[in-house]
């Protein structure tokens, strides 16, 4: 009985350590916005810290797990409670959603997760055991689950909630270059600008990341190739159709690069990393 209560206890306390050092990790990067290579440094640097000291404290897997998942719905239910403060209402999704943080703040949250999981994919690489292996596999299908939900409603916040509808719509723009001159090649590198370009790659990188999981098998390659033409197309096509947002090729061309980079950096994880089951 004493046996159990003392492991029931050190759960509660290992789980506590791993929830703190994710959000302590994401919350110091989202201090320094205009700074996003530091941004991205310290993020990665703090998480990979305290993930190693969490292996040396021998914190199971499916605590870190549990913690990865309650992080990310913490920060979702951070963004809830914060536009329910500015609006002073409950009723927060009849009218567009009031910016509070560009992609930078939600890339660090997506760094975090990351790290931790290529730290645990590393480990059971590394060790070679079969057990640790299985432990990992039910750590990835966990926290990709989490991943996915928050990843879901990241794209909802970034494409809808955000967006106000009914306005007056826009003419696209089918300059396909327009994006690289604006950004890199007028006179100065402004933040923003350098943000949405590097947004509109990175929000979809997890995409083709999660499915290339899925769906490169059989006649499904075809669906992963024209996935991201198709999704990122659809997008740009309703916010023209519902007045919302500015409607832009340059967008569905760094979508897809955004797909592609996530699928070749699974292919690469998988042939690098290949675990022993």
């Amino acid at each position: 009985m004493q046996a159990r209560a003392e492991n029931i206890i050190k759960t509660f306390f290992s789980g506590l350590y791993c929830v703190a050092f994710m959000l302590i990790s994401a919350y110091a990067g989202m201090q320094f916005t205009g700074r996003l290579a530091f941004q991205i440094i310290l993020t990665f640097s703090l998480t990979l810290i305290f993930t190693f000291v969490a292996d040396i404290l021998k914190i199971k897997m499916q605590v870190i797990s549990f913690a990865a998942c309650f992080s990310a719905a913490f920060w979702v239910m951070c963004a809830i409670v914060a536009q329910m403060l500015l609006k002073g209402t409950f009723l927060i999704f009849n009218s567009a959603w009031e910016y509070m943080f560009y992609y930078d703040s939600i890339g660090m949250v997506f760094i975090v997760l990351i790290v931790v999981t290529a730290y645990q994919r590393i480990k059971a690489f590394i060790k070679k055991d079969a057990e640790i292996t299985e432990q990992y596999d039910k750590f990835y299908s966990a926290v990709s689950v989490a991943f996915t939900l928050f990843y879901i409603v990241v794209l909802v916040y970034c494409f809808f909630i955000c967006r106000i509808p009914g306005g007056e719509r826009v003419e696209p723009n089918l300059d396909p270059l327009d994006v690289f001159r604006v950004t890199f090649f007028s006179g100065s590198l402004d933040y923003e600008r350098l943000i949405l370009f590097l947004g509109n790659i990175a929000i979809f990188v997890p995409l083709g990341y999660l499915l290339c999981h899925r769906l490169n098998r059989g006649g499904l390659k075809t669906v992963l190739v024209l996935l991201p033409f198709v999704l990122s197309t659809a997008i740009e096509v309703s916010q023209y159709y519902f007045g919302m947002g500015h409607p832009d090729i340059d967008d569905v061309i760094l979508n897809v690069i955004g797909f592609y980079i996530g699928v070749l950096l699974k292919l690469l994880f998988d042939k690098v990393f290949t675990l022993r089951r």
